[in-house]
């Protein structure tokens, strides 16, 4: 056999253990590359091993930054609207004398505040007697009204101003039956007639409320009852239990017709009672009517119960509380877990011509102090109705 020298056998061991070397070293050179570059490590050392050797490296740590995505704002769905509420409205008497003077103009009444209304996305009062093709029977009584006959309609073509002024009017009083079922049911076809939305009609307890859809985000019940119609207070705590229970609307609110005439310094016994008992039910706001004066207000459960708004036309000259009234502007506000309202007071006075119109503010502070004065709140709430603003969370 053939056989290489001694010296060149060991040149070749030689090569090949310098070749192997730089093998290795391609190997390592090459991961490093591979990790320096298109890795970024987890750590700042890299343990590579090898059938040969073990081996650490330390390897520079590499500074990354988080990169932050833009706060993205989360959109809440916003609701608002608003609701004007004003108190007594009557268009018989020395009121329809004066539209009969004034061309027969049954706008005239409302001539003073009609702008004002228009700035409220929904209007409601309470209509103080039926529209009929009747003849009113108006008797005087005695000094305690004794012998007294009251029996008012208005006439058809009132129908057409107040459709200009008002979207809601309420049924739920005490003339609005005063030719029976006759002359309700001709109410209800002359305001279907003219566009005019209703609700308290105590002979049909499907039409005792009315909810007002601004949106499917936000729905206000409004309920009427009427105190002097024997029966009915079990009907109207049933149904705002069943609106409160069926979830039909965000908001209630209650306009009942009740209390004593003429009582300015504080609601009657009965007015109070009944006032816990919707609210207890489920009321979130109360306004009532009827007493002819403004009356003090009572916050109950976190509750605002306004006791009597006062008129708003009526014919009633004899003293300076008949001839005031209240108008109240609900600001409210919806997103998708508060409901706010914002409450405004809004005085006004009543003309010798039965016009209705937003009092100076001089006569403005006067009427707010005493409703403040007369009212058993809170000190900060009392220093709210002298501002003419409170504002309730529901």
């Amino acid at each position: 056999m053939f056989e290489l020298p001694n010296q060149l056998n060991n040149k070749w061991k030689i090569l090949a253990i310098i070749s192997f070397i730089l093998f290795l070293c391609a190997i390592v050179f090459s991961l490093l590359w591979y990790f320096l570059f298109y890795l970024e490590p987890a750590s700042s050392k890299i343990t590579i091993v090898n059938a040969n050797y073990l081996t650490t490296l330390e390897v520079p740590q590499v500074e990354t930054k988080k990169i932050e995505e833009p706060n993205k704002e989360i959109k809440k769905t916003i609701t608002t609207t608003s609701i004007m509420f004003v108190g007594d409205i009557m268009l018989d008497r020395a009121v329809f004398y004066i539209i009969k003077k004034n061309n027969n103009d049954f706008s005239f009444p409302f001539a003073k505040i009609t702008g004002f209304l228009a700035s409220a996305d929904f209007r409601i009062g309470n209509l103080e007697g039926p529209i009929t093709n009747n003849k009113s029977i108006i008797k005087a009584g005695d000094a305690n009204d004794n012998g007294g006959n009251l029996r008012f309609t208005f006439s058809p073509s009132a129908s057409i101003p107040l459709a200009k002024n008002f979207d809601l009017l309420s049924l739920a009083n005490n003339h609005t039956t005063n030719f029976a079922n006759d002359g309700v049911m001709q109410t209800k076809k002359y305001l279907n007639d003219a566009g005019i939305n209703y609700f308290g009609d105590f002979y049909n307890r499907d039409q005792l409320s009315y909810i007002y859809e601004v949106s499917t985000d936000l729905k206000i019940a409004i309920v009427g009852y009427h105190q002097f119609y024997n029966g009915g207070l079990d009907n109207v705590l049933s149904e705002i239990k069943r609106i409160k229970t069926e979830k039909l609307a965000d908001l209630l609110i209650v306009y009942p017709h009740w209390g004593t005439e003429y009582l300015t310094l504080h609601p009657d016994s009965r007015q109070t009672k009944l006032a816990h008992q919707f609210v207890d039910a489920g009321a979130d706001i109360i306004i009532g009517s009827h007493p002819h004066v403004v009356q003090p207000i009572e916050i109950y459960k976190d509750k605002p119960i306004f006791y009597s708004l006062g008129n708003f036309i009526f014919d009633q000259y004899f003293s300076k509380e008949t001839k005031e009234g209240l108008l109240l502007n609900l600001s409210i506000e919806k997103d998708d877990e508060n409901l706010k309202t914002k409450i405004y007071f809004l005085p006004i006075n009543i003309t010798i011509n039965n016009q209705a119109e937003l009092m100076e503010e001089k006569n403005k502070k006067q009427v707010l102090d005493t409703i403040a004065i007369n009212s058993d709140v809170s000190e900060e709430t009392k220093s709210g109705i002298k501002e003419g603003l409170l504002e309730f969370s529901f």
